[in-house]
């Protein structure tokens, strides 16, 4: 596997940016599995992921690594081709594709704010539940940074590395944890 693949198509950005296939995409990314194991991990009908994941596969997000014969059927199993993915700026940069691929993003940010929104809440409530006088079941930090192209990427792959390296569920005492990381440029105030 790759450190990181580059998105160089408006098709191949479209393939990511349909919420569905980033939950198939994510699950890849976790294990080899086949569509049938990922449609349960989902709680959705292989049926509907199929499609799907052919387009990843199209893509070139996703790659075949795998065949197992079982009871008569063939088993195909995937995983992701990369941990990471960049979108290319040629792709944002472009006079013919600049448009259309800035909507695509900003949908996708747009929708995973909204996932992690929900998550947090879902977690927060459960924590409560478990234990009302539980008052941080959420760990939040928001830091205002100034940085240079160089350190930001810096510090992109120090987490990005940490995060490769130190998750294991196989691991003793590990749970599912999730941590969403946002990074953008703000305008600077004036005043």
């Amino acid at each position: 596997m790759v450190d990181y693949f580059e998105i160089t198509t408006l098709k191949q950005l479209k393939a990511i940016t349909h919420p569905l296939r980033r939950r198939i995409k994510d699950e890849f990314c976790k294990n080899v599995c086949t569509t049938k194991q990922v449609a349960e991990a989902l709680g959705e009908p292989p049926t509907k992921l199929y499609h799907h994941v052919e387009i990843l596969k199209e893509a070139g997000v996703i790659e075949l690594v795998e065949t197992k014969l079982n009871r008569g059927i063939t088993e195909k199993y995937y995983r992701t081709v990369a941990s990471n993915i960049r979108i290319s700026p040629e792709l944002l940069e472009s006079p013919t594709t600049s448009e259309i691929a800035s909507n695509e993003i900003y949908n996708m940010v747009k929708d995973k704010l909204w996932e992690t929104l929900q998550g947090v809440t879902e977690s927060f409530e459960e924590a409560l539940k478990d234990d009302p006088k539980n008052i941080n079941p959420v760990s939040t930090w928001n830091y205002n940074v100034h940085l240079t192209d160089e350190k930001k990427a810096e510090f992109v792959e120090l987490v990005q590395k940490w995060l490769q390296k130190n998750t294991d569920k196989n691991e003793e005492g590990a749970k599912p944890i999730h941590i969403a990381t946002f990074i953008y440029e703000q305008k600077e105030e004036n005043g």
